[in-house]
């Protein structure tokens, strides 16, 4: 436990310098390119965290194409940090007197209890069997050797690429305990619960609730997740950048006055939509949510603002299409649609072909041959649903709910020609 304990604070400590520097610097940029003023320095601690986790990704997936993930990254970051906490002393100090403060309220509390608890969970024994089968393995492979061209060739799971492997083997500080440490799940869910809380405790001071609705579950999904945190779980960072991505979407839809700087905001939520894409491509529906500042951005013709949201995508997703094409071959691991061109590693389109089947039908009904559960049409739902958990089947009834007065509510507003927020039904 205090050795996580450790490890949270060495990658809190580098997370948030870098998180501080890339908000700022895109907070220049957007400036430049639009008609905005500098407010950087306001973001909550979820834009800083977020952003650090999104800088120090794409750092180890670079440096791991030249050189394994190990002392030499973690000293050129540490670098980077002292560099910077330096050149931005001034601003650090009056963070540091702030953040004393707050360690000095009754609000502390709550936070410092879920540190030691999360901490105490993340230093327990793994239990997903994804761990051993391909999780773990993979990140051994980019702190030993770093991106390895062809590795999936070895065994077809470690070609599931995803980003986040790249920051579990950055900060498994394994050049410096002798042992890989699996901290960062613990340190997903710390940061979930820490931006859920900071806005709950302030709903008093809101108009409207949607965004605390969200906050709130983040508090919940932090909670339910802590059995995870010993396990380098991948489900964990996706799905809180999607909460915190809605939480935030909200929030600035319901403030009482626009200070001018809302579709900056926008744009930048919808940019760590797509960092959410590489570490998990199951969450690809949030990317939708781009629509709303393009079609604005567009409409104004503000070409400068395209040109740097659209080269901030560009930035996340192609170490994550180089990455994938080393290990495998594909642009996207299992999507063999995707070709970007012939490489001699690359994996067979078969084996990709059969392990999306083969997940498939294990999703669908795990008691059947694959070829029968593949072939089985609508008829498994019923089946699938009753073995699922009471919890989850009332999930499941809340979101067809939800989505269906969704639905309605947009037919109504086209209907009566109501003037209503449309980024906010969308």
């Amino acid at each position: 436990m205090l050795s996580i304990l450790f490890n949270w604070l060495y990658m809190g400590v580098n997370v948030f310098v870098a998180g501080t520097a890339f908000l700022q610097i895109y907070d220049k940029l957007a400036c430049r390119a639009g008609k905005y003023s500098e407010d950087a320095e306001n973001c909550n601690i979820g834009y800083i965290g977020y952003c650090g986790i999104m800088a120090a990704t794409l750092f180890a997936q670079i440096f791991s194409l030249f050189h394994k993930v190990g002392l030499l990254a973690n000293l050129l970051m540490v670098l980077f940090t002292v560099s910077y906490i330096f050149l931005r002393r001034t601003y650090f100090r009056q963070l540091c007197i702030k953040i004393r403060e707050f360690l000095k309220t009754p609000a502390f509390i709550p936070v410092l209890s879920v540190l030691l608890i999360f901490a105490a969970a993340s230093a327990g024994p793994a239990k997903l069997i994804d761990t051993d089968w391909y999780h773990a393995q993979t990140i051994r492979w980019i702190e030993e050797y770093g991106c390895v061209k062809g590795v999936a060739n070895l065994f077809y799971a470690l070609g599931f690429n995803n980003a986040q492997h790249y920051f579990d083997a950055l900060f498994s500080m394994k050049c410096f305990m002798g042992q890989s440490l699996r901290g960062t799940g613990g340190f997903f869910g710390l940061l979930i619960f820490v931006h859920g809380y900071m806005r709950v405790r302030k709903w008093k001071q809101h108009a409207t609730h949607v965004a605390d609705a969200v906050a709130a579950w983040e508090i919940a999904y932090s909670i339910i997740v802590t059995a995870f945190f010993a396990d380098p779980y991948v489900d964990t960072l996706p799905n809180g950048l999607v909460l915190f991505i809605m939480s935030e979407w909200f929030a600035l839809l319901e403030k009482r006055e626009d200070d001018g700087n809302s579709l900056k905001r926008f744009s930048f939520l919808c940019v760590l939509s797509v960092f959410a894409v590489v570490t998990k491509s199951s969450v690809v529906t949030v990317v939708l949510l781009t629509v709303c500042p393009a079609v604005l951005l567009v409409k104004e013709k503000r070409r400068k603002e395209i040109f740097l949201y659209l080269a901030l995508g560009f930035l996340i997703v192609l170490p994550f299409f180089i990455t994938n094409i080393r290990t495998s071959g594909y642009p996207v691991y299992l999507l063999s649609a995707f070709d970007m061109g012939h490489v001699p590693w690359k994996v067979d389109p078969a084996v990709l072909n059969y392990s999306i089947d083969n997940m498939v039908a294990f999703a669908r009904m795990p008691s059947v041959p694959m070829e029968e559960a593949l072939q089985m049409g609508w008829r498994w739902i019923p089946d699938w649903f009753m073995r699922e958990s009471v919890s989850h089947q009332i999930l499941y009834i809340s979101i067809v709910l939800f989505v269906s007065y969704d639905l309605i509510q947009i037919i109504k507003t086209v209907i009566r020609h109501e003037k209503v927020n449309w980024m906010y039904l969308w």
